[in-house]
């Protein structure tokens, strides 16, 4: 097998055969920041306005296929970057997660965004690279997420480049916005394990990108392929401590203008706090693929999606039960991100949640195969879905596979799980008798990274934090605590599902990626949630 395709492996194995490095001890007094900083740069403030338009979530899950051809302006990007991944307010609770005793302190403070991230470390680094749009001076900038501003590393008209990066797929437009993955940032705290979360957090952004475009007209193209090499060089990246993994265009009214072939690179470098940042040998080996890959002929070009798979059928006289659909609600999605939260041990029993209620979380996590804003046509059944149902208004304790299609919930195994959740779940911040369902989040990662190469992982896991964002986002319109979690044994979970297991190897096997749980919160307890202020004038 490929690196990529034996790490995939050894990750959803992990629960029963450790990964290396098998002793490692995180650095928490050398960590780094969760943003980059460049001294000496020029910045330039970016306002964080309401947006023009506040739909609610309900239109923006309702709407993939709608076409969208508006531009955007420096208002309404700085309001996606900041309702999407900057600092939208304080937070600090009572509950059963390990930082809650540095939380009073300044320099450990929780800083809430409105999209997900694996860990809470936001491994990911936005740039902005325009021909001159808007007033800017054409260049390469990159954006701070805490001060939500513009740093501009190096002057000149690079779009060019970028549009030769993407092929067939460039749009003509004058302004791209470039996502990178800086490991380190994860990696100090989750070493081997950081290339399978910060995949999913690909996702997390970009499907919060497509929602948030969706309610204001305007288009999202998001590219998992491209000529890496080309777009590293750009930034200054050497694509292992660093690496571009996705491009979008985002159109601000105006053309490349010139040549827009600059070769000059960026002129300033970031200031790294940890004194010893390391690299791992895997981050290495994948990245190396990776690069690989992109280096090849016609780096751009998607594959088909492979040949539809109908998963495991379900046996006509299992016990179902059809979930009623109801409306999402009437909450914004501005909203819906700024109370998006991990519940974090806060849940209570009692009462039940409703079958309506889980049918929405559910209806909202199966969107990301709709699209979340990738270009190209994504496989069938990128993320599929189990229920884990402990506490649901009139549904038999057990284990139910969720057809979209119908609203359906096919029984498997009827039983009490507490035990087997709480035997399987590796951490202590979650009881799991006092949740009401965990939605679980299959899918095929080995048969997608043989179809697609080593890029599969990040598409594959991308779909799941995807997945992951709209359920958050649903819960949260539903008045419902949401916690996600890969810290489980997911083995444990294919083998009760009868999908996959520790010895075979089959590139089909069907296999547990992310457990999500929800289920309504106990109101007492003492909580403080500042939230900054927007910009509100237009």
């Amino acid at each position: 097998m490929t690196a990529t395709a034996t790490y995939m492996h050894d990750i959803l194995r992990r629960g029963r055969v450790p990964m290396a490095p098998l002793e490692y001890d995180v650095p928490w007094d050398d960590q780094p920041r969760r943003y980059k900083v460049y001294p000496g740069t020029q910045s330039i403030a970016l306002p964080r306005h309401a947006p023009a338009v506040d739909r609610t979530l309900g239109y923006a899950l309702g709407c993939p296929g709608r076409e969208r051809s508006g531009d955007f302006d420096l208002a309404s990007l700085g309001s996606m970057l900041w309702h999407s991944y900057g600092l939208s307010g304080r937070r600090a609770a009572v509950h059963r997660n390990d930082d809650v005793p540095a939380m009073p302190w300044y320099d450990r403070a929780v800083w809430s965004r409105g999209t997900a991230s694996g860990g809470g470390l936001y491994p990911l680094e936005i740039y902005l690279v325009t021909s001159g749009e808007q007033g800017l001076v054409p260049g390469i900038y990159n954006w701070n997420s805490a001060r939500h501003s513009l740093s501009r590393l190096a002057t000149g008209n690079y779009v060019g480049r970028i549009q030769d990066s993407l092929g067939p797929h460039a749009t003509g437009a004058g302004s791209y916005l470039l996502l990178s993955i800086k490991f380190w940032q994860n990696a100090f705290k989750y070493n081997s394990f950081s290339p399978h979360v910060t995949a999913m957090d690909i996702g997390t952004v970009l499907a919060t990108w497509e929602l948030w475009c969706r309610n204001q007209g305007l288009p999202l193209r998001a590219n998992l392929w491209f000529d890496e090499h080309e777009l590293n060089d750009l930034l200054g990246l050497d694509g292992y401590a660093e690496s571009t993994v996705s491009v979008v265009p985002v159109p601000m009214g105006g053309t490349t203008g010139g040549s827009g072939r600059h070769s000059r690179t960026t002129r300033h470098e970031a200031h790294e706090k940890s004194r010893a940042p390391r690299s791992f040998e895997v981050i290495d080996d994948i990245q190396s693929e990776i690069l690989a890959a992109a280096a090849a002929d016609n780096p751009w070009q998607v594959p088909p999606p492979p040949p539809k798979d109908p998963g495991r059928g379900v046996a006509d006289s299992a016990p179902r039960v059809v979930l009623p659909a109801q409306p999402l609600g009437e909450m914004p999605l501005r909203e819906a991100l700024l109370r998006r939260r991990s519940s974090f041990g806060r849940f209570t029993a009692d009462p039940p949640i409703s079958q309506g209620d889980l049918r929405n979380v559910l209806d909202a996590v199966n969107a990301a195969n709709d699209g979340f804003g990738v270009t190209g046509e994504l496989p069938d059944g990128l993320v599929r879905t189990w229920v884990c149902a402990t506490n649901v208004a009139d549904v038999a304790q057990g284990i139910y596979r969720y057809d979209r299609s119908t609203g359906e919930l096919a029984q498997t195994l009827e039983a009490g799980l507490e035990l087997f959740l709480q035997g399987n779940y590796f951490l202590r911040n979650y009881d799991m008798a006092r949740i009401a369902a965990v939605i679980v989040l299959t899918a095929r990662p080995g048969q997608i990274i043989d179809h697609y190469g080593p890029r599969g992982l990040r598409l594959q896991n991308a779909a799941i934090g995807a997945a992951t964002q709209y359920g958050y986002l649903a819960a949260a319109a539903r008045g419902l605590g949401c916690g996600a979690a890969l810290g489980f044994d997911n083995t444990s979970y294919g083998e009760a599902f009868g999908t996959a297991s520790l010895e075979a190897d089959d590139a089909t096997a069907e296999w547990p990626m992310l457990i999500l749980m929800v289920g309504h919160e106990d109101t007492v307890g003492a909580e403080l949630h500042l939230r900054l202020a927007e910009e509100n004038a237009r």
